[in-house]
């Protein structure tokens, strides 16, 4: 399917109860709670990222947040030196978990060290917490989806015979969607009980994803010819809707995020450039220019989650040479992790 013609607005989505088992959302009734931010205070200006507390672990509260009233940009940010590869992720012990050579590592804001599990992949193109605390890596080289067990460090395939894995995102209900790139395709599959299915089989190099509150949307982050996009797919009963344009760029988008008001957040691959846009308007608002020259190649976004330190108010960014701690002031859609 060609991208060109999914040239829409941006519409409001209906929030939802989760997805059942196939993968599929019922309609719910909308709430109005306030997202959950950390009662951690900075200790600092240190490159050591927002938020450092005094020990491992926070405490979240309930806050109120004006969706209406955002704070203003531009947003203040700071760098951490961490080299990255592709992706990172949080995960529910402290750590930002990155790929170090063909392992999986992490560290924690006090630049302590540790080796999650070895040999897990030569190009961690996906990394993804889910809500037991496992990580799940997407590994192009050998077209599989692993699984590390955080308990253990033990690491296997989890899902094999895909072509170029890359983006991934949790979902309720113990569902993992995953990007194949040169595929054209989004997919799921269950990790308990590796049923597996389809989201879309023809987009255009799908890269990130990223779903909206509720998990009503899907946000991809897409490429077809010289049009780089992120595009939309909507809940529509048990199945999807046709895709949709939320926003298109001449530099290529590898990421992709969401917060808690429902605005979609992107950086341009080749420039920095950290975005908004507004899901009901389609403005778009520049929070952030990433400027590190020489270092050009912004391929992951995550929300902290008010775990460590790494606060879900603050966009963390990396161009593979450092991370970036924006702090955006609204916190991010978190992932359904658990208590």
């Amino acid at each position: 399917m060609p991208l060109l013609p999914w040239l829409t607005v941006l519409a409001a989505c209906t929030p939802s109860d989760g997805p059942d088992a196939d993968g599929t959302t019922d309609q719910g009734t909308p709430t109005e709670t306030g997202p959950t931010t950390s009662t951690t205070t900075g200790n600092g200006t240190d490159d050591t990222g927002f938020g450092r507390d005094t020990g491992h672990t926070t405490t979240p509260t309930t806050a109120p947040v004006d969706c209406a009233n955002l704070p203003a940009a531009p947003r203040p940010f700071q760098t951490i030196a961490i080299l990255t590869e592709e992706d990172f992720d949080f995960d529910l012990e402290g750590y930002l978990v990155y790929q170090s050579g063909s392992d999986l590592a992490g560290r924690d804001q006090y630049t302590n060290l540790t080796i999650l599990s070895a040999g897990v992949s030569l190009d961690a193109a996906g990394i993804q917490t889910l809500a037991n605390g496992d990580i799940a890596v997407a590994s192009p080289d050998t077209g599989s989806i692993r699984l590390v067990e955080r308990a253990t460090g033990v690491n296997y395939q989890l899902l094999g015979g895909l072509t170029t894995p890359n983006g991934l995102e949790s979902g309720a209900g113990d569902l993992l969607y995953f990007s194949e790139m040169f595929a054209n395709r989004v997919r799921w599959i269950n990790v308990v009980t590796l049923e597996t299915g389809e989201v879309i089989g023809d987009i255009g190099t799908p890269n990130g994803l990223s779903f909206s509150p509720g998990e009503t949307t899907l946000y991809i982050a897409a490429e077809s010819g010289a049009l780089n996009a992120i595009v939309a797919l909507d809940r529509v009963g048990k199945g999807w809707s046709a895709p949709r344009m939320v926003i298109s760029a001449a530099a290529p988008f590898d990421a992709v995020e969401t917060d808690v008001c429902g605005n979609v957040y992107t950086v341009e691959y080749s420039t920095g450039r950290l975005n908004r846009v507004d899901p009901l308007t389609g403005v778009v608002t520049l929070l952030a220019d990433l400027d590190d020259p020489g270092f050009a190649e912004f391929s992951s976004m995550r929300w902290g989650n008010d775990i460590g330190g790494w606060l879900s108010t603050t966009l963390y960014v990396t161009n593979r040479n450092k991370i970036f701690a924006v702090d955006i002031g609204v916190a991010g859609t978190p992932d359904p992790l658990a208590p």
